[in-house]
């Protein structure tokens, strides 16, 4: 079977942000030979019912993990951190809420790789 190629990948990995009523504006995504990066402010689209929270943000990036040609997730957030747990993901700036501008300011961010070293 021909692995899908990085192309087929992004479009499948903003398929699922769509699904999770993530604002595509303020997020890059980034694939080469499997490994995905996934960078910028996530926030959900304006108008949306629902919330970001640690437990959305957990079941998001591990269905980006099960995505068929997926070897490697690594997620570097402007507005999210995490402490290394899957489930421990914490707003920064305490509330921000859905649909703010918030401008990238390539500070303060964290890089995470939440992949299985199962692949």
């Amino acid at each position: 079977m021909v692995p899908p190629s990085d192309l087929e990948i992004n479009r499948q990995v903003r398929k699922l942000l769509v699904r999770y009523n993530i604002n595509l504006g303020w997020i890059t995504i980034l694939s080469c030979r499997g490994n995905v990066q996934v960078s910028g402010n996530l926030l959900l689209l304006s108008g949306t019912g629902g919330e970001l929270s640690s437990p959305v943000l957990r079941n998001l990036f591990q269905e980006i993990a099960r995505t068929q040609g997926v070897r490697r997730v690594s997620v570097e957030l402007n507005n999210w951190s995490h402490n290394g747990a899957l489930d421990a993901w914490k707003l920064k700036d305490a509330a921000v809420p859905a649909g703010t501008k918030l401008r990238p300011t390539g500070s303060g961010s964290q890089v995470f790789d939440l992949s299985d070293d199962h692949h």
